[in-house]
Parts: structure tokens; C-alpha cells; sequence
């Protein structure tokens, strides 16, 4: 449905992608309606902003919108989260912006590109979309959002934040198995990694705290999954450049950016530190309470606090209830699935049984047609006016199309249908419409159905049988058809 989720404004274009199945997540649509994809697009391509396809000029690319969908619900993202997030080979930036109106202020964003002109234009298309975005202007300022020129397959794993790993990574273009082994080492524990590997888009899951040693040959630590079969170009080995990713560093400015724990544990501090309760200069028994913040100043605390990592007051979990948690969170999403699954059958089903519905009222409409055909014929025979011959060939052309694509499947519909035999008459000798009218009492009876009971005889005689009357009325009685009765069981229609 990919190819069919086009349109000509934002809107259309996820109103598209939702109808096709797509999206099927609120906050991952309400993201992209909030993120106008025109103002990422290049240049040359403006045009086709909202084209459900990828974008390129030069080195500035943009994946189909479809596969970001498929991307983010692969990241598992859940609103309000504070979270990194890791974009290798960012591009335009365009994800990053979704991802970030998908989190909120409270996570890092951060993205690496290798050419400078695509970093130069993902800066200016950031800048653009911020300053026509619905969200206030201290929600902006409030969202660390960081694109940084560099090689991701260069990253450095021991220096700046790289060491405390990244919650969700997302490579925008392809690498091979031996790069994930490189990459997947930048997940912090728990964390979500979605990449290209090959001809197949990959999700892996860090399933091993940080303080386990990571097994790359058997890939024990990690969980991956095949979500599906894509083509990317390849990520650029060349040039190599050292990459740094910096470590957010603790203010008072950016308290929101870390964890609950964190925030918790400094506001704890600096509240104890204003305490007038002067510490003793001998050591109290254990069991009675001591105030040991109020021993050192809080510009102290403050110093001592920007050194610290964002997750330094969280208790590290350990393996068998992280592999408890996903498992709790997988049986969630399993039972989503199936939810969906059954949601999806009963639309399908009611579908089927709509389109059964107007097939055979499409059906009785044809035969109608062929019925009301066959009168006409009769009547304009015996008041010696003839019908247009194009007429009757236009009628009986269409009759003939139309009973190929509705009476396929059924033979002995086709076979009572297929007699709408017209006979057009150019003679204007009456002795010769007087014998065609003698001939016509006892041939080419047709057995037709009218749509109407009242007029036609068409009623219900029990056991779901249709009674239809044939008997065609004249303005002489005397030329008047034969009477025919026929029963027809409605699963023949």
C-alpha cells in the first residue's frame, strides 16, 4: 500500500498512510502531522515533498515515509520518556524531529552525518520546522537536539556519552553484520538499535546490564529480529574521522534532561544543603539521622553533580528481571497484535459481505436491464415504431461486458441471461411487421427478472426461492406473451 500513500498536502499524506495501514500508532501520527515533511525536503524536490518515496539530491536523502513508520514503531518509543537517541547518518533531520515530538523535551537527541553540506542543510531545515512549530518556545530551547559531523562507524565507544550507552539507535543507511557488532555495543542496557543490515531491516535488543561482557560471537547480550526486506545505500566507511559524541553535562539549566532518579537525588541535596542544622564535629551513633549535605556548600554539590552521568543514581538491573520486564513488554505487544489481528478480520469480513451485497444487486440490476431491453423490443414491434438500432447495439454491448464480470462464477445465471436476443426491424412493409408479430407469439420467450413485485410477479414462495412471472403486457391482450413461472434458489445469485 506503500506506493498508494501519496498526496498533495502533509495531511493527505498521513491521512494516507493511516488508511493503508501504515500507522497504526496515535502518537506516531500525531508526530508527523506535527513535523511538515516540506520543510526537509530538497530543494530540486519540493514537489514532491509529499510523495509516499525517497528523496535525493546530491548528498541529501530522505527515506519513504513509509519506512520511517515501520522504523519507528520498531524503536518502541513511549511519550514523556527521557531517553537518548542516536541518529547515524541523520540526513535531514527529519526523523529526529519526529522521534522528538514522539519523546518530548525531557530525552538527547543526537545525530551524526559524514557530509557537511547535508549537515549544513539538516541545521537549516531544523531551524525552519522549529520556528513554525505549534509547541511554545521554551519547550524548543528545552530540546537537546545535537547534529554533529562525523563517521558513525567511527564512533568512539569509551569517551563523552558513548560509555553510558544510547537508549534507542537508528542507522539511516545500510551496514553490514560485522558494523552491527560494532554498533549494537553503543546500546545501553535495555536499549533498541533499528538498521539496515544487508537486504533486511533489523531490530536488536540489549538484553545483558553494561557490567556483563558482551559475547560478539555468539551474539549472547542481544536479541534480533527481522522486521523486513529493504534497499538501502550503503554508510560510508571513508573518510574516517574519530567521532565524539559529547556528554551532557549537569546544570541546573538542564535538570530536565536527566532521569527521575537523578533529578530526585540533586533536588534532595540542594535542599538539605539550605538546612540551618550545623553538622556535629563528632560522628553521631548510626541510629540517629545526619545531615551530611550540610557539610560541604552547594556550589559544591553543584560541581560535583556536572561530573556525574545522567543514570548515576539508578540501581542497575540485573539480567533475569530485565529479560522479565521484555518479557512482560513483548506479551503486551503480542496481545496488541492479536487485538489488531481480530479488529482486521471482522472489517475484512464485513467487507466481503458488503461486496457480496452489491454484487448481486448488480446482478438483478443487469438482468433488469436485459428484462426492460426485451419489453421495449416488444412494444415498439407491435406499434409498428421501430427503436434506434444504436441504441439497441450500445444497450446489448454493455449487457455483454457486464454479464462476463458478474456471472463468472455462476453458469446457470449466465445461461438464463445470455438470451437478449433484440429483434430490430428497418422494414416498413406492414404485412411484414404483421408476420414478425405472429412469429413473435410463440418464440424467443424470455424468463426475466424485474426488480419489482408488484408489478412483475416477483415473490417469495418459501425455502428462499424466488417465484419470478414472465409474462410481458401489451397494449393488445391478444398479442399478449405466454405466461411462464420459474423458480430460482437466491444462493444462485
Amino acid at each position: 500500500m506503500a506506493w498508494r500513500s501519496s498526496g498533495a498536502t502533509n495531511e493527505e499524506l498521513i491521512d494516507n498512510l493511516v488508511e493503508n495501514g501504515l500507522i497504526n500508532n496515535q502518537d506516531i501520527e500525531n508526530a508527523f502531522r506535527r513535523v511538515d515533511r516540506k520543510f526537509f525536503v530538497p530543494k530540486a524536490s519540493e514537489r514532491h515533498a509529499y510523495s509516499d518515496s525517497p528523496l535525493r539530491a546530491g548528498n541529501v536523502h530522505l527515506s519513504a515515509p513509509h519506512i520511517y513508520c515501520t522504523v519507528l514503531d520498531a524503536l518502541e518509543l513511549t511519550p514523556g520518556e527521557c531517553v537518548s537517541f542516536l541518529n547515524i547518518g541523520s540526513g535531514s533531520g527529519y526523523l529526529t524531529c519526529v522521534v522528538s515530538e514522539i519523546l518530548g523535551p525531557r530525552s538527547l537527541y543526537y545525530g551524526i552525518e559524514i557530509h557537511k553540506d547535508a549537515l549544513i542543510h539538516c541545521e537549516n531545515s531544523v531551524a525552519a520546522w522549529k520556528a513554525q512549530s505549534n509547541r511554545t518556545l521554551n519547550e524548543r530551547s528545552q530540546t537537546h537536539m545535537q547534529f554533529i559531523h562525523g563517521n558513525g562507524l567511527n564512533i568512539l565507544p569509551n569517551v563523552g556519552e558513548s560509555p553510558m550507552g544510547f537508549d534507542r539507535i537508528y542507522a539511516g543507511a545500510g551496514i553490514d553484520t560485522l558494523q552491527l557488532k560494532e554498533i549494537k555495543k553503543l546500546l545501553s542496557p535495555g536499549g533498541i538499535l533499528v538498521a539496515p543490515v544487508e537486504d533486511d531491516l533489523v531490530k536488536v535488543v540489549r538484553t545483558q546490564p553494561r557490567s556483563y561482557s558482551i559475547d560478539d560471537e555468539n551474539g549472547y547480550g542481544f536479541t534480533s529480529q527481522i522486521i523486513s526486506g529493504v534497499t538501502f545505500a550503503p554508510l560510508l566507511a571513508q573518510p574516517q574521522i574519530n567521532t565524539i559524541i559529547p556528554a551532557a553535562k549537569w546544570s541546573v539549566s538542564n535538570h530536565h534532561l536527566y532521569p527521575e532518579s537523578f533529578r530526585i537525588a540533586a533536588k534532595t541535596i540542594l535542599l538539605c544543603n539550605k538546612t540551618n542544622i550545623i553538622q556535629p564535629l563528632e560522628v553521631p551513633p548510626p541510629q540517629q539521622n545526619v545531615n551530611l549535605s550540610a557539610s560541604l556548600p552547594k556550589e559544591v554539590w553543584i560541581h560535583i553533580l556536572s561530573f556525574t552521568t545522567r543514570r548515576w543514581f539508578e540501581p542497575e538491573i540485573a539480567e533475569v528481571e530485565m529479560l522479565q520486564n521484555r518479557l512482560i513488554h513483548e506479551q503486551r505487544r503480542a496481545h496488541d497484535a492479536r487485538l489488531a489481528q481480530a479488529e482486521a478480520e471482522a472489517r475484512y469480513y464485513m467487507v466481503q459481505h458488503e461486496s457480496e451485497m452489491f454484487l448481486d444487486i448488480a446482478r438483478r440490476f443487469h438482468l433488469h436491464v436485459g428484462t426492460l431491453m426485451n419489453q421495449t423490443q416488444s412494444l415498439s414491434t407491435n406499434s409498428r415504431s421501430p427503436i434506434n438500432p444504436e441504441v439497441v447495439a450500445s444497450t446489448q454491448s454493455l449487457l455483454d461486458e457486464t454479464r462476463l464480470m458478474l456471472f463468472a462464477n455462476n453458469d446457470r445465471i449466465m445461461q438464463m441471461g445470455s438470451s437478449f436476443d433484440f429483434m430490430i426491424d428497418d422494414d416498413d412493409d406492414d404485412n411484414n411487421h404483421e408476420d414478425d408479430d405472429e412469429e413473435d407469439n410463440d418464440e424467443d420467450v424470455n424468463m426475466d427478472f424485474v426488480p419489482y413485485p408488484e408489478a412483475s410477479g416477483l415473490r417469495h414462495n418459501g425455502a428462499n426461492n424466488l417465484v419470478v412471472n414472465s409474462q410481458l403486457i401489451a397494449e393488445d391482450n391478444t398479442n399478449s406473451r405466454q405466461v411462464r413461472t420459474v423458480s430460482i434458489s437466491s444462493s444462485d445469485l
